[in-house]
């Protein structure tokens, strides 16, 4: 283990795997319940306006 100029010890890189991937952070179901709710919504105030000029 090395020593910076500061005196603080440095964990040498060598027995540091890099990963081939990124880990999966589940994107892909925020962007399906991001678009469930727009369409939810956009389906509400349709509705709403429908109502509305009925009235």
């Amino acid at each position: 283990m090395s020593q910076t100029p500061a005196g603080h010890p440095v964990a040498s890189k060598a027995g540091v795997a890099k990963a081939s991937a990124l880990p999966s952070t589940g994107e892909n179901d925020s962007a399906s319940a991001l678009a469930l709710g727009t369409a939810l919504l956009m389906g509400a105030g349709l509705l709403g306006l429908k109502k509305r000029k009925k009235d």
